[in-house]
């Protein structure tokens, strides 16, 4: 898959995780109330914010180190969270 494309996945699966937790909300609000939860908060919201500039800067284009920058944070908040056969 393209770098863009996992970063956006990665991120729909973290929001689905912290929903069915209990978290509500939009994810930034479901990142806010399950801070406590991860181990580094400030890099799963920095891959949030690359997917937000994906999802919503025309043309952005991501690198595979971001990507894979991106997707290490997530899948180590899905941990976090107790997914942990990723």
């Amino acid at each position: 898959k393209e770098p863009r494309h996992a970063v956006l996945e990665a991120d729909k699966l973290l929001d689905f995780v912290l929903k069915k937790r209990g978290y509500e909300g939009t994810l930034g609000e479901k990142l806010k109330k399950a801070g406590r939860e991860f181990s580094s908060i400030d890099d799963v919201w920095s891959a949030h914010k690359l997917r937000n500039r994906v999802a919503h800067e025309m043309g952005f284009e991501v690198s595979e180190q971001e990507a894979r920058k991106a997707l290490s944070a997530i899948k180590q908040a899905l941990w976090d969270l107790g997914a942990k056969n990723l």
